[in-house]
Formats: C-alpha cells, structure tokens, sequence
C-alpha cells in the first residue's frame, strides 16, 4: 500500500505540478475588450465586385485582434465619465438620451456631467456615435483609460493625433488600440480559411460564416435576442423591443452567430467605422471613413460582403463620418502582442515522464528505464520560477519569484558600473520575475492593507506614484499577512532603525530585519538579478543578458528588447508581464519600463531614516539617446517620502530552504524525506505554506542541482550533479519498492 501511496503521490505531484503557473489575475479597469484572434496572415483578397465597382479587400499579411463584441454603452458611459465632465469635443450627443434607441443619460452641467446608461441598455451597442468619437475612445485606450480633461494625454493624442476638432491624422505605427481599417474589418467578418464557399474563394456573404440568407432576429422585454442561433442577424426591424416595432439594437452576441474568427455582430445590430483604403477609387465620395455591416435598421444586403459603398444620402444625410446616426456604431481592434511561448520547464517534463513510468512500473516494473529516464532528464533540469501566494477571494493575488544563487559570485569591475564594486550577494535569495502592479496595491487595500493611493493606468501596469515608505509598508503586509516578521520598523508612519536590541536587529543592514520573508531588494541583490550571468561569470552591461543595446519596444517579451523611447503623452509603461525582454536570471523590465527603488541608501550606508534611496533600471519614455539609463552605470535617488510617476518597485524575498532533515546539506536525503511527506503538513515544506508538495520540489530541485545552497558553510557538502542524480534514483527506488520508515537624494528625484 505505501508503494501505490508514492506513486500515487508522484503522479498527484504531476498534476499539481502542471497547474501551478498561475498568471496574475487579471482583475478588469474600467473598460475590458474582449478580443478574438485574426490569423492566417498573407490571405489572399476578396475580389466580389462592390457596389462601388471596386474590388480586393480583405487580404492581411499579419495576425491582429478584433473586439469580439461591438463597443457597449456601458464601456462608452465610462469613457464619458472618465473624460467628458467638460465634453469639449463632443463626445456625447444629446441624440443618446432624447432618442429611444440611444443609451447613455447625462447629468449635471458643463465642468460636472455625469453620465448613466439607460436601464437594459448597458450591454448593448452605442450609437449616435462619428467616427471621431470612435478614435479619441481608441486614443483613451491607448492612454490606459486616464481621467481628465479632453487633451493629449486622454484624448487627443496616441493611436491618432488630433490638430482640431474633425482634423486627425492616420493610425500611429505605434498604436495599441485602434479602429480597423476596411480591410481588417472585411477579414474578420467574411474570411474563413478553406471554406468551400459560393464560389470556392474563402470568403462568405455574411458575416456569420454563411451563404445563405439569414434569419432576421427577435427580440424580448430586455433587448435579448430570443431565438439565438448560427443564422441569426439582427436586422431590417426584427428585433423590436421597448416599444420600437421598426427593430432595435439587441444586447451585443446575443443573436448566437459569429464570423469564423469569433466576432459577433459583423452583420446586423449596427453599422461600425472603418478605416477606407485610400488607394481604392471614391465613386461615391464616401471619403476616408465608411461603416461596414449593416445594421437593425437595414435590409440584408447592407450585411454582405459586397456593400462597402456607404456614402452620403441624399439631402445631405448619411453615413458621412461626422454624422452620429442612431444606426452607427463601432469595434476596436489592436495588434497581436508579440507571443510568450510555453515551454515546459524540463522539471516539468521530468515529473510527466516519472508519473507516466510510475503507471509504467505498475504494469510492468521497468525500474532499470526509469532510472536510466531519470538520469537522462534531470542533467537538463533549470532553475523554474516559483509564485507566493496572498489574500484570499477576489482579492488573492500571486508574486512570481526567480531564485538567485551563486553565492559568493564576484562583484562587477568591468566597465563602469555603479555603484563601484556592486552585485556580489553571499547568500541565496528570490527577487520578484516582475514590477508590483497596482492591481496588487488595490488588492491590499481591499484587504485591509496599506491605503496606497498610486497610480492608475490599468491592473497590469507596474504601480508608480508610490514612495519608498509605501512600499516598504506593502513589503510589511506580505510577512505579516502570511504570518512572518516585518521587514521594516515603523512608529505609526514614521520609519525607524531596527537596534541593537530588537529581535532580528543585523548591524550590517538597521534597515531590514533578518526575519523577514519579503523586502525591498538592496542595491547588490538588485544589481545581481538585473546583469549578473552565472553561467559565464560575467556582468552585462543590460539587464536583457545583451552588451548591446536593446530593441525598443512598446511591449513584448523578445529577447534583447526593452520599453524605452517611447512617446511619453501616447504609451504608458506596458504590462508587467509584456515589458521586454528578461536578464539571464530571469527577470522582466529591469532594464525600461518604470525606475524601480532600491532598499539601499543611495550613498550605500543604511544609518539614516531620512536619506536618499537608490533607484535605476530606466523609464518607458526615455529617448534612445538616453539609454544609458537602461545599463549598469546609471543609478538615481529618491527621498524615502518622494513619489514620482516614473518610479515603482519589485521585491525580493528570502529563498525557500529545502534542507528537509536538518542535517546542513541540500541532498539526495532531503528528496527522500519530501517523498515520504509529500502531501502531509510536516517535514518537506520548504515553502512554509503547510503543505509538502509540489513547490517544495522545485525548491529541493533548485538547490540540490547547482551551488545555491543558502547553508553557506555546507556548501561543500553538495554532491556534484551525476552524483545527485544517482541520490534521486536511489531515493526514488527506496521510496518506490520499500515502505518508508520516517515519518515525520536632497530634492525630490534628481536627474529624472
């Protein structure tokens, strides 16, 4: 029973295992898109002949993402609340209220509006909508959905530039988010690679994937469509509700249809703004901006592929772009981000292989091949990241965490770094894989936290406007929220150094005490994990594992790329997740994206509550010129009261310590004991959350398989790697065929 028990344990191990890269939740800000994936690049183009007499839409030589769903009038009511206190340009038309078809009620007056969507009619399209609302609700988007007046840094500026109220230029090269252009929008909807369609070509009538005519859509009390199904459209007045016997808008994918790629309402519910191909001829002077795809208002061919020709009524009335029409509406679209892929982790592919030789063994004892499997594997084992986990609910949130080894490495003196001599840590440690977000700020808070009011461009974004006091409190609730010492001494707000008779007091360091899980990282643990390479011995001269510089991207995860030299009133610092290419321990953005604050004075000696801290690592906004700010040779200060919307901050965290039979040695022994404990809350739980599994695993993995043993004066005592190998075998076999026996700076910032 004890063999069936491990073995059992070990596949459990397995499945635990390939479940625990949880990505940051990604609690939504005000407005949340939705998007479907548009592949297939290099199509060829739709050639059906337009009612204009042009022809060749729809061919895209890259993947891009459209909104799955129409923009709502809930989503365009936060915009207006965002931005639209005092509507300079504007953005809410009176029509909204005044019409039965329209959405949003204003309230208040100029300099105080508010805005409220009408009841049933959150979830459905907006319309009374031009075009150039569309695009300053894009360019909000791009900003990261600020709040303020309508100006360069909300909405006029980012994905366009606006130079007047109707004056805008093209889609910037750097957009996020945009209107599609027709032929993005003719993709999306009809295209559908190897479709046998009417005429063989790949492309559809409608944008349902069919060919046929649809079924119109009906409507209930609320606006749902109630005969939902993959020939539903809403159109030519089927779908009356609330007393409009001529049709209505119908909440967004409810018809159940959607075009191949997944968006809903490319045919019918309302007509949306595009972008028209300036190469294409002008018949109809329809002009630089014309809708596409029919709406409730309209019979079925305004739906086809075939009617791009929506131009001018006649009397002047129409589809012109400045015209908001209870029929017009509008999607978003962006760029694919550039992909993460999933590699396993080879630890990973070790635990499949050993949960599948496990069932193996069962069948048919192949204990020689599992050995010789397990040899072969655990020579490529690599250092895998680990997640802590904190808070509970909707509130729970997790810090990914790299392990730096290594003890003892040399300091920098090649180059210039600064400050001199740095980056040589004589212990093992963990420092966060990315920035602190303010979706973990608000979290926090929620939970009773540190009230830290910082800044607000999205969940995602890296938390800026936070002072060096802030973020030490932060680190505080980490330790004392998951039961551990505080890092940082405080009497109510006031900072303090830890003395010589406090529990946890190193003189080396009044500023952190030793028994604390979490803290800011020091200028060598930061300067360690930004440039250091422990498989050649070498400083970079960037934390992308590059002496060149990098690529400057708005986003992305290539290597060799960071966010930097990017229009500061157009692109926020990107995601923490998407910030550029990672250092060789792997961390993210420590070279761009937003400065990161240090624990360390900035003159290096922690014996002043009140001097400058350091900070470095470069701001997403930083011209090329400038990118020595990116490199080891650049490093500021900030007073530990000063904030500044550039500045945020990682932590860093003691390393999990797997010596599981106290013996002062990471070993092939400590495997056995975490075999024998595993699901068990005693002995195997390097992590301290109570339960050994498959984390702590890992954590023996990273220690026993190089020189990270955090017990310095038991280095020696670690087998080299052959030799641990064959401990895990021997481990591995015991556990397996015999029954265990043990149970068990003076302003502010300066040079910003």
């Amino acid at each position: 029973m004890s063999r069936l028990k491990t073995g059992l344990g070990l596949i459990v191990l397995l499945l635990s295992n390939l479940g625990i890269l949880d990505i940051f939740s990604n609690h939504s800000v005000a407005v949340t898109i939705d998007w479907v994936t548009v592949g297939d690049p290099g199509n060829t183009a739709d050639f059906t002949v337009q009612a204009d007499g042009t022809t060749g839409y729809g061919s895209v030589n890259y993947d891009y993402r459209i909104g799955k769903h129409e923009v709502t009038n809930g989503q365009y009511a936060e915009f207006l609340n965002a931005v639209a206190a005092t509507d300079t340009n504007f953005l809410y038309w009176d029509l909204m209220e005044s019409k039965p078809l329209g959405g949003i009620i204003r309230n208040g007056t100029s300099g105080t509006y508010t805005y409220t969507t009408k009841p049933n009619m959150a979830n459905k399209p907006v319309n009374f909508v031009t075009f150039y609302d569309a695009a300053r609700f894009a360019n909000w988007l791009h900003n990261g959905q600020p709040v303020g007046s309508q100006d360069s840094s909300t909405t006029e500026d980012g994905a366009y530039t606006f130079a007047g109220f109707e004056i805008v230029s093209p889609r910037s090269a750097g957009a996020l988010v945009f209107i599609p252009d027709e032929h993005e929008w003719h993709k999306a909807a009809f295209y559908e690679p190897g479709a046998v369609t009417h005429d063989g070509d790949e492309w559809w009538y409608f944008g349902i994937g069919i060919d046929s005519l649809p079924k119109q859509a009906v409507a209930n009390a609320n606006g749902d469509v109630r005969n939902p199904g993959p020939k539903i459209v809403n159109y030519f007045h089927g779908a009356g509700w609330n007393g409009q016997i001529q049709g209505n808008v119908t909440t967004v994918g409810s018809a159940g249809s959607s075009s191949y790629y997944g968006a809903t309402d490319m045919a019918g519910n309302v007509f949306e703004w595009t972008v028209a191909d300036p190469t294409k001829p002008d018949p109809f002077g329809v002009g630089p901006y014309i809708v596409r795809g029919g709406s409730f208002d309209n019979t079925s061919g305004h739906t086809r592929n075939h009617e791009r020709n929506m131009g001018p009524r006649i009397g002047g009335g129409g589809h012109q772009h400045s015209f908001a029409s209870e029929n017009n509406g509008f999607r978003m679209a962006s760029y694919v981000p550039p992909p993460t892929a999933f590699i396993p982790e080879p630890s990973t592919t070790c635990l499949v292989v050993v949960g599948i030789l496990c069932g193996i063994w069962y069948r048919q004892h192949a204990t020689l091949l599992t050995a010789l499997l397990t040899l072969t594997l655990f020579h490529a084992i690599s250092i895998p990241a680990t997640a802590d986990t904190f808070g509970s609910g909707l509130d729970e949130f997790s810090i990914e965490f790299v392990t730096v080894g290594d003890i003892g490495n040399a300091p920098d003196t090649t180059g210039d770094p600064n400050p001199d001599s740095p980056g040589s840590v004589s212990y093992s440690y963990r420092i966060g894989k990315y920035e602190i977000s303010e979706d973990m700020i608000a979290k926090v808070d929620n939970l009773g936290g540190p009230s830290i009011q910082g800044s607000s461009r999205g969940p995602d974004k890296p938390v800026s406007l936070i002072t060096w006091l802030e973020a030490a409190s932060f680190v505080n609730w980490l330790n004392t929220s998951t039961g551990n010492s505080v890092a940082y001494k405080f009497n109510g707000n006031d900072f303090e150094l830890w003395q010589a008779g406090d529990t946890g007091f190193d003189a080396t360091n009044p500023y952190r005490n030793s028994l604390a899980k979490y803290f800011l990282p020091s200028a060598d643990e930061w300067y360690k994990a930004a440039f250091y390479d422990p498989t050649t011995n070498t400083y970079y001269d960037y934390a992308t594992g590059s002496n060149t510089t990098p690529e400057n991207v708005p986003f992305g995860t290539l290597p060799n790329t960071a966010v930097y030299g990017q229009p500061f009133s157009s692109t926020p610092p990107a995601d923490i997740t998407q910030a550029g290419g990672l250092s060789p321990y792997g961390t993210m953005a420590q070279s761009g994206n937003i400065y990161e604050m240090e624990e360390t004075d900035f003159d290096m000696v922690n014996d002043a509550v009140d001097s400058p801290r350091g900070a470095r690592g470069g701001v997403w906004f930083w011209s090329a010129l400038a990118t020595g700010h990116l490199t080891k040779s650049f490093r500021n200060s900030i007073n530990p009261d000063g904030k500044d919307g550039i500045l945020g901050f990682r932590v860093a965290a003691k390393a999990l310590i797997p010596d599981f039979n106290f013996d002062g040695s990471v070993d092939q022994d400590d495997l056995a004991v975490w075999i024998t404990a595993y699901g068990a809350t005693a002995t195997g739980d390097a992590n301290e959350d109570g339960t050994s599994d498959g984390a702590d695993f890992l954590a023996w993995q990273q220690h026993a398989n190089g020189n990270m043993n955090p017990l310095a004066s038991s280095l020696a005592s670690i087998p080299e790697p052959p030799n641990v190998v064959l401990g895990i075998i021997a481990a591995v076999s015991s556990a397996v065929f015999t029954r265990p026996q043990k149970k068990s700076v003076s302003s502010n910032h300066s040079n910003y």
